[in-house]
């Protein structure tokens, strides 16, 4: 009887720890769910973005990008450095008229070479809400391939709070492919180039100079030929 009483007390003592043991594990995970939600919305809070119209990038193309920012906190201060590849595209040129950035501690640089554009710029008065234009970059599709647009892993933003606090940004990367021009578009494009000189003033005038120059030249050899013929 004896041992039979302390065969049913282990198994009590087993039937309590088996009941412990999912709350020992369930406050934990909780804890660290409930943290690991809260590290996801606070780093998606403020978001920094690569914006397109273009849909098929072909060599020798322009592809205009815009660098946006969107955040659900004021910020004032963004600090960073985005790569390409620079056997695939080259930066043309920066244009940061429309931005909303207007104080630059450091201007936009590119190097092609490297395939890099750094920066450091601020908003005096903070910036809080979505689609805030940074800079609108326009590249040029070198050869064919697909190449990421990504940003280097020391990229920061500042909260417009005073203190200089950091935000940790959610970096959207994006992706685009290079293919090669088809020889009907080439063509197109050469038809355009000529077209739109010829509405320039200048160009017309200098056109209208050589087909001048050209008739004179045939002139003159028309009566040379002429007078060797006389003779």
């Amino acid at each position: 009887i004896h041992t039979f009483k302390k065969i049913i007390g282990l198994t009590s003592e087993m039937k309590q720890d088996w009941r412990i043991i999912p709350r020992h594990i369930a406050l934990p995970t909780v804890i660290f769910m409930c943290l690991l939600f809260t590290n996801i919305f606070t780093f998606a809070s403020t978001k920094i973005y690569f914006v397109s119209n273009e849909k098929q990038i072909y060599t020798g193309d322009r592809l205009v990008i815009d660098l946006k920012i969107s955040s659900d906190e004021s910020i004032n201060v963004v600090n960073g450095t985005i790569l390409y590849d620079k056997n695939i595209l080259s930066i043309e040129k920066i244009n940061k008229d429309d931005s909303l950035m207007t104080l630059w501690p450091t201007l936009p640089t590119f190097d092609n070479n490297k395939g890099e554009l750094s920066f450091v710029g601020g908003i005096p008065n903070g910036f809080l809400g979505e689609n805030g234009k940074i800079l609108e970059i326009t590249f040029v599709g070198k050869k064919e391939g697909v190449v990421k647009l990504d940003f280097q892993d020391i990229f920061s933003v500042f909260a417009n709070d005073g203190l200089g606090t950091s935000i940790n940004p959610w970096l959207q990367t994006s992706t685009f492919t290079i293919t090669k021009k088809p020889i009907n578009l080439i063509f197109q494009d050469k038809i355009e180039f000529f077209k739109t000189e010829l509405k320039k003033p200048n160009s017309v005038a200098i056109i209208l100079f050589l087909v001048l120059f050209v008739c004179i030249i045939l002139v003159i050899i028309l009566i040379r030929s002429k007078r060797v013929a006389k003779g």
